[in-house]
């Protein structure tokens, strides 16, 4: 499959500045490597094994970017610093859906980052054709729910013991979005 075409940068509002979703740079080594080595951040995203290293996080990038059926950008804040990223796997353009993940850092959340790189992420799928978003979320992490609800995702159904993370199997939640439906994210 083809991969879906690039765009260097995409913006929207949110809590007094702007936020923007770009392609990532070397710049945002760091910060990656802050976030995918810190191990709690792992059942946030549902990712196994933390970045030791500046190599890890390159490798991670390289395989997110080099994915025919994926897209990853860096979520910005105003002044361009990196806050988060955001990402859509599994792309199937032909039956117009795919699997979307956003972290952003502990630092803004509450202030509307998410729900404004959310809306680009959503326009950003409608113009690769797609007409669903997917995804999965560990079920007892309420505040990830209620935010995907108020964005206009809905469950699906319970994944049950989906997810191992410190020795344990954990229930994760299914929700989607019809990408039809005029929503507004959350805020």
């Amino acid at each position: 499959m083809p991969r879906p075409d690039a765009d260097a940068t995409r913006s929207g509002g949110a809590g007094g500045g702007a936020v923007s979703l770009r392609e990532p740079s070397t710049a945002d080594e760091l910060a990656l490597l802050r976030w995918r080595g810190d191990a709690a951040n792992e059942p946030l995203m549902l990712w196994h094994g933390t970045a030791r290293g500046p190599s890890d996080v390159k490798a991670w990038v390289a395989r997110r970017t080099g994915d025919p059926a994926g897209r990853f950008w860096i979520v910005t804040d105003r002044t361009g610093e990196a806050v988060g990223f955001a990402q859509l796997t599994a792309i199937n353009v032909r039956d117009g859906h795919a699997a979307c993940g956003l972290f952003v850092d502990e630092s803004v959340r509450g202030r509307g980052v998410s729900a404004a790189a959310l809306t680009i992420l959503v326009e950003a799928s409608r113009e690769l054709g797609l007409r669903k978003l997917v995804i999965e979320v560990l079920a007892t992490n309420a505040r990830a729910i209620d935010f995907w609800t108020r964005s206009g995702f809905a469950r699906v159904g319970v994944l049950r013991e989906h997810y191992a993370c410190a020795g344990q199997r954990h229930d994760v939640v299914m929700m989607e979005r019809l990408l039809a439906e005029p929503t507004e994210t959350a805020t």
